[in-house]
């Protein structure tokens, strides 16, 4: 059975903290100054939108078998959304692109796991899916399951995002019991010249606050004989978060929910940082993020109860992911080749 998708329309020390936003606001002033150049992109996606069925039917996907295949050769059930479905829809994060995919049922809580993600029915903490960047594994390694700045991971950058709806396990292991969510990032070989772009954001009432902003650049330099590309895509968030002071509804029986006057802990510090970069048959990618997030809805439950005149101060959870990845891509006679590829993971 073959299914295609396609859309129309860190808890950081205080120094630590505050150079890695001085970097990221030195980083996003340079590259606004830059001119952008989107032809190359707008044409390949372009392209990809005036194929017919049986061309769309010929497009390639990694994520089912590990290798290149056509959608119409895959084994299993496979989705695409593109780079111009990400635009033209506006999603920002995965979770939000997953939202309008079959078969995937969200709960948003706003706390400790901001999204729990539920696939083909099968309802759990997030554990048998497994998301995927570039072929690099991103799930938190101590409860392999998809937390923090996984489920909100930037699509700015993104070149497409291919699902495999189905146990997979042959290929991924027993945790794609429910399916594979592969993020691939644009590699700077698709264009012609480099392409800058930025963004940014802010939010505010009387006692709340919100801002960021993100950044890519992508591009490729070539000689005669080989080619380096590079794409670096990063972003930052800081947000009060949602108030849920005064907030109160507990029964008789002491279940329910109650939040004092003075709650506080909803607050939002995320950022991403992913670069690849490739030279001939060798290539070389990082994925770098933080995801602090305060209590919100999810601690509070129907047992805890938030009785402190301050709130809930000083308690919060900090899920963050450093992985590096290189690899080679050798010939080794016309019809065979060898992928040496080294992971090294810390979450």
């Amino acid at each position: 059975m073959i299914r295609i998708i396609f859309h129309d329309p860190f808890q950081r020390s205080r120094p630590q903290r505050h150079s890695a936003i001085l970097l990221f606001l030195v980083v996003f002033f340079l590259t606004s100054l830059l001119p952008a150049d989107t032809s190359a992109r707008e044409a390949i996606a372009e392209e990809l939108f005036d194929m017919d069925l049986r061309q769309l039917m010929e497009m390639e996907v990694v994520t089912a078998t590990r290798s290149k295949v056509k959608i119409k050769d895959s084994p299993s059930a496979i989705y695409v959304i593109t780079d111009k479905q990400i635009r033209e829809r506006g999603y920002r994060t995965l979770i939000e692109a997953l939202e309008d995919v079959p078969g995937f049922y969200i709960q948003h809580t706003y706390g400790l796991f901001p999204d729990l993600i539920h696939q083909r029915g099968f309802v759990g903490n997030n554990q048998r899916s497994l998301v995927y960047i570039d072929g690099i594994l991103d799930n938190n390694i101590s409860e392999n399951a998809i937390l923090g700045g996984t489920s909100r991971y930037p699509l700015h950058n993104v070149e497409r995002i291919e699902i495999v709806a189905g146990p997979v396990s042959a290929l991924y292991g027993p945790n794609a019991f429910n399916g594979v969510i592969n993020v691939i990032t644009k590699s700077g070989a698709e264009f012609t010249r480099s392409e800058i772009q930025t963004f940014a954001g802010s939010w505010m009432d009387e006692d709340y606050t919100a801002g960021g902003g993100a950044f890519s650049i992508n591009g490729n330099l070539t000689d005669k004989e080989k080619k380096f590309g590079y794409s670096i895509g990063g972003y930052y968030l800081n947000s009060d978060g949602p108030d849920f002071s005064n907030v109160q509804n507990l029964e008789a029986n002491g279940l329910g929910y109650w939040w004092s006057d003075d709650y506080n802990n909803s607050g939002e510090e995320t950022y991403n940082l992913t670069a690849k970069f490739t030279f001939d048959r060798f290539r070389f990618e990082t994925v770098n993020w933080q995801y602090l997030q305060g209590d919100g809805t999810f601690a509070n439950g129907t047992y805890q109860i938030d009785n402190d005149e301050n709130g809930f101060t000083g308690s919060s959870w900090d899920f963050k992911n450093n992985s590096v990845s290189l690899g080679h891509l050798a010939d080794i006679q016309p019809h065979w080749t060898l992928d040496s590829e080294v992971v090294v993971r810390h979450t």
